[in-house]
């Protein structure tokens, strides 16, 4: 298979900006064992995890995807003082919850001691099938956590179980902000997972939410629902990242939802973000997030003194990803290492920068970054750091577990195993003061765009963002900077755009250099042709 790669020239990315940065620092725990895509609650010394899988990246065989085998059975208590790690088997709980609390890629949010799961792909005995699970589950952390520690029956920490198609969501995000759940984006996914498409093979059904479906849950545990918010466009996206966060102009509370996959046209990620709100949404002006599109560990922070916003996003998947200050476009979208950081300022302006640290791996997907004890929360989750924190040189803010560990870039074309559940724990700590990373100048240069496929041999797609409808330049250059094709589109329409080059076949192999002029910005992509 040919390698699909493109780099955009980042001849702007050298602005060190005003933003605190985290750190990593991998430790040992031989207790843990490897998983990913898990559920997760946190009790007052530790954290309580069930679900997900015992293996990595889901192979593209059918009959090896998503296998019995690798469901997690157990539900575990991590205490992370101590390094002990206690499980417990879910036999005691009806066969629907058990067989749910086994899922994957499940919807959970905590508040106080009830921790709510919604939805989650697995395989259902009672269905004879693999399911995503139309139901919601409440539990009380601190009982299920005690029910695993003595080893007890888990039936006094389940407090509610309640079964709406509504609820059958994987893949997807689920908030508390206000009174009300936001369940965001994600799909409904029965059958057997087939690359091939659900008419080769064992079949399946798989349809997108493409929505925000909203409720709440009484202190009895009765459910009441709201109008969902449907958009094709911007809500049709899955195993993505939705944190919490605030409008600092207001202080009120709200939602970031970022990238995503897959675009309605396009098996790529989105590169625009979402903000939400209790009373909407909607697409964030000047904004592209071009690395972390897939679901990582993340950590939401305010800083009342700096008055941001600071979303960090930890590995996993992504389009595109740095490499010696070049950013490299790949649409195999390949495993990455790198974190980074979204601002959000009290201007109301987003932007995306690197962190000066790597993974020490191909890590972060499927991983969930598990907040230490005695982190300040507002409702929606969003941490604030005090201003006895903020006083520190640094400041243990939680730990990622877990995940898929990949041993490269891109495996899921190979019938080998080249992937497995990380038996990763990192500890992550936040530097108030040390201010030294990289603007990324594309995350807010409006133009969002793409050029593929890349290498290409006779046809090639360029799609970009135009605030306005002024004419846009595109010219090819050589290696030796010679013009090869210059093109004036006086055609441009507000919003989304795309231009196709075609009958290509006379050109000579090897590299060019293609540059957008637009809204007043010039960027520069390296594409390459093949003969």
């Amino acid at each position: 298979m040919k390698k699909i790669f493109l780099v955009l020239v980042s001849i702007l990315l050298v602005n060190v900006i005003q933003s605190q940065t985290v750190r990593v620092f991998p430790q040992t725990n031989d207790q843990l064992g490897g998983l990913q895509s898990y559920t997760f609650g946190s009790t007052l010394d530790g954290y309580v995890v069930f679900g997900g899988r015992l293996d990595g990246l889901h192979r593209r065989q059918p009959f090896a995807a998503f296998d019995i085998a690798g469901h997690n059975l157990n539900v575990s208590f991590i205490n992370p003082t101590s390094g002990n790690v206690v499980h417990h088997n879910t036999s005691s709980l009806p066969d629907e919850v058990e067989e749910q609390m086994h899922s994957t890629n499940a919807c959970f949010v905590q508040k106080d001691n009830r921790l709510y799961v919604v939805g989650g792909y697995g395989y259902s005995a009672i269905q004879n099938d693999h399911i995503t699970f139309p139901s919601l589950l409440v539990f009380d952390i601190e009982l299920l956590r005690a029910a695993v520690i003595g080893q007890t029956d888990m039936n006094g920490a389940l407090l509610a179980r309640v079964e709406d198609d509504r609820f059958a969501v994987t893949g997807g995000k689920l908030v508390k902000m206000n009174n009300q759940f936001f369940l965001v984006g994600g799909h409904r996914f029965d059958g057997r997972y087939n690359p091939m498409g659900p008419n080769n093979g064992p079949g399946f059904s798989q349809t997108y939410s493409s929505a925000i479906r909203r409720f709440e849950v009484a202190n009895d545990l009765v459910v009441t629902w709201y109008d969902e918010w449907y958009d094709e466009a911007l809500l049709h996206r899955r195993d993505f990242n939705v944190l919490p966060s605030l409008d600092l102009s207001s202080m009120s509370e709200n939602i970031s939802v970022y990238s995503g996959v897959f675009q309605v046209n396009d098996d790529i990620p989105f590169l625009n973000a979402v903000n939400v709100t209790a009373s909407g949404y909607n697409e964030v002006n000047n904004f592209a997030q071009y690395y972390n599109h897939y679901h990582c560990a993340t950590l939401p922070i305010y800083n009342a003194s700096q008055q941001k916003v600071e979303h960090y996003f930890f590995g996993g998947i992504a389009q595109y990803y740095d490499s010696l200050g070049i950013m490299v476009q790949n649409n195999n979208v390949p495993f990455v290492k790198t974190i980074a950081c979204v601002t959000q300022s009290a201007n109301g302006q987003w932007q995306e920068s690197l962190v000066p640290q790597l993974l020490p791996g191909y890590l972060g997907a499927g991983a969930e970054l598990l907040p230490a004890n005695g982190m300040n929360e507002w409702n929606n989750g969003i941490i604030q750091l005090t201003t006895e924190q903020l006083s520190m040189d640094s400041v243990l803010v939680g730990y990622i577990y877990g995940g898929i560990s990949s041993s490269e870039k891109n495996v899921f074309w190979s019938n080998s195993i080249l992937s497995t559940a990380a038996n990763v724990w990192m500890a992550v700590y936040y530097y108030p003061a040390l201010s030294n990373t990289v603007l990324n100048q594309h995350s807010v240069n409006g133009l969002k765009w793409h050029v593929y496929p890349n290498p290409f041999n006779n046809k090639v797609i360029v799609q970009f963002y135009s605030r306005d409808s002024k004419p846009v330049q595109l010219t090819w250059r050589d290696l030796k900077g010679s013009i090869i094709e210059q093109t004036l589109l006086d055609n441009v329409q507000v919003g989304k755009n795309e231009f196709v080059y075609e009958n290509k076949a006379n050109w000579l192999g090897g590299t060019y250099f293609l540059t957008i002029d637009a809204n007043g910005q010039s960027a520069v992509q390296k594409v390459i042709f093949e003969e």
